[in-house]
């Protein structure tokens, strides 16, 4: 395999997509991307939040997916949707802030809502950070966590292309406490630490990425169990102790395919 190094990031000198057909290669926390598209500005119900790091490419189906919740959010006057860091130009390692987001099919939601006619100065884009939508001692939402974040979660784990959105605890609890109908769509959100201030969310690996890897399969039922519980009590419930986001992380070893995507 081939190992990029931790200090220097390689992965953040690329300034254009990998040219080919679009492909999602390896895992999504040790892959790349061939032929990204960008998310760009002035999308339908979308503005796109610390553009600096560049981190707003992803493979097509990931760029058509965020585009579909902007359009939703924008015809349903639901508002804005602040949306964070996709992926690099090729993929890779960010390095810092995330483990995943490599395979060009993961992309970070704000819980935060931006009113429908909103305009965020770039300064403010830059320099904005999220906030947290989870009463930590109460263990429980913030009132604020209303029906546009609701539907940021609902909306997302109903299209077909979605593998799996992670949210903090509480999240999921009062998903599973509301639900009516159809609850199926529960099973593809999964409390995970942190995530009190946005949803991930992770696209299934493209029909024709052959060489994309998938995660093990969803457990059966909607999730709404004793997994859950054991999230919601003892030390589960908190995020893991917190890092320092400017020390890099090791590396992880990419596949072979990877290492050409520097080169060109």
């Amino acid at each position: 395999g081939f190992v990029a190094k931790a200090v220097a990031n390689p992965w953040d000198k690329p300034m254009t997509p990998a040219p080919g057909a679009p492909q999602s290669i390896g895992k999504y926390t040790a892959g790349c991307v061939v032929g990204a598209h960008a998310l760009k500005d002035g999308e339908v119900g979308l503005i796109h939040m610390r553009p600096q790091r560049r981190r707003n490419f992803g493979h097509p189906n990931l760029v058509e997916f965020i585009r579909g919740l902007g359009r939703h959010f924008h015809s349903n006057k639901l508002g804005t949707v602040l949306v964070g860091d996709l992926g690099l130009v090729r993929g890779g390692p960010t390095i810092t802030n995330h483990v995943s987001h490599q395979s060009g099919l993961d992309v970070d939601i704000w819980f935060e809502v931006a009113p429908l006619t909103a305009v965020i100065p770039m300064a403010e884009r830059r320099a904005r950070h999220m906030s947290s939508f989870v009463d930590n001692a109460a263990r429980k939402l913030q009132e604020r966590f209303g029906l546009a974040q609701d539907e940021l979660v609902r909306y997302s784990a109903k299209q077909p292309e979605v593998e799996r959105i992670f949210v903090s605890a509480p999240v999921k609890a009062k998903l599973c406490a509301n639900a009516e109908g159809d609850r199926s769509w529960l099973a593809k959100v999964r409390p995970w630490y942190g995530h009190r201030d946005h949803l991930h969310v992770r696209l299934r690996c493209p029909t024709d990425s052959t060489l994309c890897q998938s995660q093990k399969p969803i457990p059966d039922g909607d999730g709404c169990d004793d997994t859950l519980k054991w999230w919601m009590r003892g030390r589960a419930f908190w995020q893991l102790k917190p890092r320092d986001p400017n020390k890099p992380r090791r590396s992880p070893r990419l596949p072979k395919q990877c290492a050409a995507l520097l080169k060109g």
